[in-house]
């Protein structure tokens, strides 16, 4: 039996794991959705979806919502090259301009400004 086959008829007869439906939240809302907000939408509680997450996708829901944020930013500096930092920190959901410094530091091992030059 075809493994892509069977692939898809577990998908057709089966629902999206928590996880899944979860990350669908975090890109649709563009990062700005909570985990706890992502797991109340679900009906789940928070616990819950981050043991899904630990178990399906190999990171934590809050990391993975970090990386959705992460992204969102890149795509906003790249957008704007002469816009300012801390509005497209908080248009990405994070709470402070800091925040989106730490990720990039973390992640990029670089600053906004620096990939903004880049992109």
């Amino acid at each position: 039996m075809n493994s892509e086959w069977t692939f898809e008829i577990v998908s057709a007869t089966h629902p999206p794991s928590l996880a899944r439906r979860a990350a669908t939240l975090f890109h649709q809302s563009g990062g700005t959705m909570a985990v706890e907000s992502a797991a109340h939408a679900l009906g789940a509680h928070p616990s819950t979806l981050r043991r899904a997450f630990r178990k399906e996708v190999g990171m934590t829901a809050r990391e993975y919502l970090r990386r959705v944020r992460l992204a969102r930013a890149e795509a906003l500096l790249a957008r704007a090259p002469r816009g300012k930092i801390e509005p497209i920190a908080y248009e990405a959901g994070w709470g402070s301009k800091s925040g989106l410094y730490r990720a990039f530091r973390h992640f990029r091992d670089d600053t906004p400004g620096r990939v903004r030059n880049v992109c």
